[in-house]
């Protein structure tokens, strides 16, 4: 009986270790670098591929006191369970930029969770610049998940661009 519940336990644990739990856009795995323009506001979500409980931080610019842009309205969808809490907000003295501290929770055996995506916070900034958006475990050792690098250029930037699209399609 023993043997069985150590198998059991290992088991378990094992498939927590396998759970992904990364950064979404639109309902799909997120690009390791986007551009949106000044004052876009773009949905980030957060996608579990299982049914584990876990904390998790979604932080903007790390470390970086030059990091632009928002982290705005997030929320815990029905798929986070029914014990989710309301995300909160977030601001570490250790150099971590804000953000938000998401959950999942269920009463046993975890009803109301739902692979898929749990949570969504929206991004925006009304200055041109990069930075960059992590997800990280919230469980010690706080290891990054994943990331985004959000770039917004400046209008004359995109102006440009267009211009010699247009000349090279001309020619």
């Amino acid at each position: 009986m023993k043997k069985l519940l150590v198998l059991v336990l290992v088991l378990g644990m094992a498939s927590f270790a396998n759970a992904t739990v990364s950064l979404y856009l639109n309902g799909s795995p997120a690009d390791a670098a986007i551009t949106i323009g000044i004052d876009e506001t773009i949905t980030i979500q957060v996608y579990s591929d299982d049914t584990s409980i876990y904390p998790a931080y979604v932080i903007n610019g790390a470390d970086d006191p030059l990091s632009i842009g928002l982290l705005d309205n997030a929320v815990s969808l029905s798929g986070a369970g029914n014990m989710a809490g309301t995300p909160q907000p977030y601001e570490a003295a250790d150099g971590w930029g804000p953000g938000f501290l998401f959950t999942t929770a269920g009463s046993p055996p975890t009803p109301g969770i739902v692979a898929g995506v749990q949570h969504e916070v929206d991004f925006s900034s009304s200055e041109a610049g990069v930075t960059t958006v992590y997800l990280y475990e919230g469980n010690d050792p706080y290891g990054e998940l994943d990331s985004i690098e959000i770039t917004v250029p400046e209008p004359a930037t995109i102006a440009l661009l267009c211009l010699g699209g247009l000349l090279l399609r001309k020619k």
